[in-house]
């Protein structure tokens, strides 16, 4: 079986207190997790083989479907567009190509880790009378041995551009799932397989992290997958403190870091956070002034 893709923090709580996953709540954490595409829909595979939830099973199957057919019409061969070639994390176009095979190759020989291909239809190639039917065009990201990351393409319906492979509301993509929170205020986390991930201080306490579960039972708009989040205050290699909502699933705690002055700082304003420690110890001793970039 496919390990689900959650922190090692989440998946400890989870087997302490017995809690467990609906075979519809871990197609959902699966599709919005950092894996890879290629990797999501293996899992997915995996749940309906074994699922018993036949809407489960019609909703996977058609996502399934839509992906195979939102791949196909990307890599299609067609002389009727360029593609644009990124690579990495450059916001400048790094080579243009009349057909995607090219565009791969370059991709794949001269990326570090990742490139993007941006597909669009040449403009007097659009008959205005087929214009709902013509793939404008898409957007793909892949790994440097050709995995890929994610695939859009889009097409036109009337004014409008619409995702060939969007999601319905009523789907198990972006479906609510109820979280069992490990965190406190004031642990120490990062975002755990992301290398570039700098450490954070939750600022959600149990308290506040109720009330919202609360106030979402309450409220009259739907909740989605979207609704976990966290407040932290992540700490950046220039001593300054900014805060994000990052996904829970995603969440790790730290027991060290390894920039001895950074993580000084963390431990004294945790322990302030908790209850504990003294005022000077972020001020003085442990200044946000003393941390040096990694």
């Amino acid at each position: 079986m496919v390990e689900l893709p959650i922190s090692n923090s989440i998946k400890e709580y989870y087997k302490q207190y017995g809690f467990t996953f609906t075979d519809s709540e871990r197609a959902t954490i699966f599709w919005n997790s950092s894996l890879p595409l290629s990797e999501k829909l293996i899992a997915l595979r995996e749940i309906f083989d074994t699922t018993t939830d036949t809407v489960l099973k019609e909703q996977i199957q058609r996502r399934l479907d839509i992906e195979v057919e939102t791949e196909r019409a990307f890599m299609s061969r067609d002389s009727d567009y360029i593609h644009t070639v990124i690579l990495d994390d450059s916001r400048d176009a790094d080579g243009v190509f009349a057909s995607i095979d090219a565009a791969v190759a370059y991709g794949k020989e001269n990326c570090e880790e990742t490139f993007k291909i941006s597909k669009a239809i040449l403009e007097d190639k659009i008959n205005p009378n087929e214009a709902e039917n013509i793939l404008l065009g898409g957007d793909a990201v892949m790994k440097k041995d050709g995995t890929l990351i994610y695939c859009n393409c889009y097409n036109s319906k009337e004014v409008e551009v619409v995702l060939i492979n969007s999601i319905e509301p009523s789907g198990f993509e972006e479906a609510y799932v109820s979280v069992q929170n490990p965190f406190e205020y004031g642990d120490i986390v990062r975002i755990e397989g992301d290398a570039d991930s700098r450490p954070a201080i939750v600022v959600t306490s149990q308290k506040h992290w109720k009330e919202i579960k609360e106030r979402q039972k309450q409220s009259k708009f739907p909740k989605n997958y979207y609704s976990n989040t966290l407040t932290v205050e992540y700490l950046y290699s220039d001593g300054e403190f900014s805060h994000e909502h990052p996904d829970i699933f995603s969440l790790e705690k730290l027991e060290y870091w390894d920039n001895e002055k950074e993580w000084k700082l963390l431990q004294a304003i945790s322990n302030l956070m908790k209850g504990d420690g003294w005022i000077e110890e972020v001020f003085d001793k442990y200044s946000v002034n003393k941390c040096t970039k990694r």
